[in-house]
């Protein structure tokens, strides 16, 4: 470890300063026992035995709380607390000692007294300390939450704009050519209901989809990407299209969620490309790419085509990317948008953490 490193960590420093003043106790309670000459028993025993006591509950604080998941900010809470409150008690210690010698009197040996108040300072503010990071854990707790909770309205809303705005018009659509349907008896209308509910439902599918990359928590495990890709393309409609995988290597991802990516892409390359497209799955130095031989994304579209319910296809609901982007920064990668060397769409998937090749 560098030595700049154990300062970045609350739970190490925490535990530094604890245990440094852990080691002050035992020293002092030899002390009080060797130099007092006060002939009260009771006072050289409290005085022997306090010091260690301090030491004991410091040592045992720090083995209760060094793995505990709030290690971090307990730790360091509790030794600041700890450090202020000894430098406070020794600072009155000083200042008792400092008035007596002015009325002139004399403690035989001062040190004892302020060492033991400093250790007592240092009990008090651990317990202090502890509360304080409790009340700040909590607080960061509660922001969270609130945070969440602000979040999830807001897709709340989006969603139920989403709703409104995207199944209106095929809505609309299946309610005239039925009344069309009704009036005419042109059963031809009847074929125009049907597209239009089967948008509908494609269109809430995907709307679920995308929702649900949006809650949904990364577990990244050691993930063959490969068969991940090969999993993909088996279960997309891929007509007669062609799959060249050009890729051998173990990246850290949520298979479940890399698989949801692929296959958005996939079915993207081969609604837009056509029956006959081929897609290529590769390596880059920080990532993957996935790209076609189709007709391409305008270079002007591609920031747009990342966002949800565009497309450049009117036939098409726009949320395919969309999921695809949703998956990426969960993961903490970037995704952009090229063209590749045949002219059609290139998207690349970068910052991946590749762990074998």
């Amino acid at each position: 470890m560098k030595h700049n490193e154990f300062f970045d960590r609350p739970r190490q420093v925490g535990t530094g300063i604890l245990i440094i003043l852990s080691l002050v106790g035992p020293v002092v309670g030899i002390r009080t026992l060797l130099s007092s000459d006060s002939s009260s028993v009771v006072f050289i025993g409290v005085g022997t035995l306090f010091p260690p006591f301090v030491t004991a509950v410091l040592l045992l604080y720090i083995s209760r709380y060094y793995n505990h998941h709030l290690g971090d900010t307990l730790l360091i809470t509790s030794s600041i607390g700890s450090v202020l409150l000894a430098m406070l008690f020794a600072l009155t210690a000083a200042s008792i000692i400092w008035g007596q010698r002015t009325l002139g009197v004399r403690m035989a040996d001062p040190l004892i007294l302020i060492t033991e108040m400093m250790l007592g300072g240092a009990l008090f503010g651990l317990i202090y300390g502890h509360y304080y990071g409790l009340s700040l854990t909590q607080r960061r707790q509660l922001q969270q939450k609130t945070l969440q909770l602000r979040q999830q309205n807001e897709r709340l809303d989006e969603f139920a704009s989403m709703v409104s705005h995207d199944l209106r018009n095929p809505l609309n659509v299946a309610q005239g050519r039925l009344e069309l349907a009704q009036r005419d008896g042109d059963l031809a209308h009847l074929e125009m209901v049907r597209d239009a509910h089967n948008r509908m439902a494609t269109l809430i599918e995907n709307i679920l989809d995308l929702a649900q990359t949006q809650q949904f928590t990364v577990d990244r495990q050691p993930v063959e990407i490969e068969s991940v890709v090969n999993q993909s393309w088996d279960h997309v409609e891929t007509n007669e299209g062609t799959l060249v995988a050009n890729l051998d290597g173990v990246i850290a991802a949520d298979t479940g969620q890399l698989q949801r990516l692929f296959e958005n892409l996939f079915r993207n390359a081969v609604e837009h490309g056509g029956t006959t497209v081929t897609i290529t799955v590769g390596e880059l130095e920080n990532g993957f790419y996935v790209e076609d031989d189709g007709p391409g994304i305008p270079e002007e579209d591609r920031d747009d085509v990342l966002e949800r319910g565009f497309s450049t296809a009117a036939d098409n609901t726009g949320f395919g990317l969309a999921i695809v982007a949703s998956i990426a920064r969960a993961h903490d990668w970037t995704i952009s948008i090229a063209e590749s060397a045949d002219g059609g769409a290139r998207i690349l998937v970068t910052d991946v953490e590749w762990m074998t090749r």
